[in-house]
């Protein structure tokens, strides 16, 4: 299963916000075999800036790079999804942007804490809690 991750369930595990606990099982899930994890290109840089800014330390925002680029693919995409992402005329483009990449790489499943922005995804969209509920249910399943 290809598992697009929105910045803030990286953001809810690297620095502790509550939900961390669903969120680490998501990213868990990403790396068991058979599942990818997947992210924007664009995650890097907001995730970047947010952990240097709650952080106030430049160290913490490179190891938050660091280490999410060791186990999970990064969207590749151009100007064909930047224009789709543009098209969905949605009230963020940043959201655009994630379902654009979401869909330049065929995830199956796009994780967020904040499906009222992903209304226009045609792939499925879950929160943490959902996806570890939907998942745990069926390895618990025959």
């Amino acid at each position: 299963m290809r598992i697009f991750l929105d910045t803030n369930i990286l953001l809810d595990v690297f620095l502790n916000r509550p939900g961390k606990p669903e969120s680490l099982q998501v990213l868990q899930a990403c790396v068991e075999p058979g599942n990818e994890g997947w992210i924007a290109w664009h995650t890097l840089s907001n995730g970047f800036y947010i952990v240097r800014r709650e952080t106030k330390l430049l160290s913490e925002a490179k190891r938050f790079i660091s280490e999410l680029l060791q186990w999970c693919e990064v969207a590749t995409v151009g100007t064909a999804a930047a224009q789709a992402a543009e098209k969905m005329n949605l009230s963020d483009i940043e959201d655009a942007m994630q379902i654009a990449a979401a869909s330049a790489c065929q995830a199956d499943v796009i994780v967020t804490r904040n499906k009222t922005d992903f209304v226009t995804s045609v792939i499925p969209v879950m929160s943490p809690e959902e996806f570890v509920h939907q998942t745990q249910s069926k390895s618990a399943q025959p």
